[in-house]
């Protein structure tokens, strides 16, 4: 007698994995899905190791772009709040001398 090995579809296997990549922790997964930490890891590996479908890697890369532009406009927005302040101090530091 061997046990029943289940299997589960591909668009099962990526929507654990999207839980798992949108901050659920592992054992939530797990527990909501009905799946073993083994083979989510496993799901897992293999997924970084062979990557993700095309659609899959076409949004990972718009959200990537996404976010590497509001980290651009951040560090824009802080180095002319920096220029700001400087400017601020030579002008408190002028009308301090008069």
């Amino acid at each position: 007698m061997g046990r029943n090995k289940k299997t589960y579809t591909d668009e099962f296997k990526k929507k654990c994995i999207q839980e798992l990549m949108e901050g659920k922790s592992a054992s939530e997964v797990c527990a909501d899905n009905s799946i073993s930490p083994s083979t989510l890891s496993d799901w897992k590996k293999a997924i970084l190791e062979n990557g993700f479908g095309s659609k899959e890697l076409k949004i990972a890369q718009k959200l990537q772009q996404e976010t590497e532009a509001r980290l651009e406009a951040a560090k824009l927005l802080i180095w002319k709040k920096e220029l700001e302040i400087e400017l601020l101090k030579t002008k408190m530091s002028s009308a301090v001398k008069k």
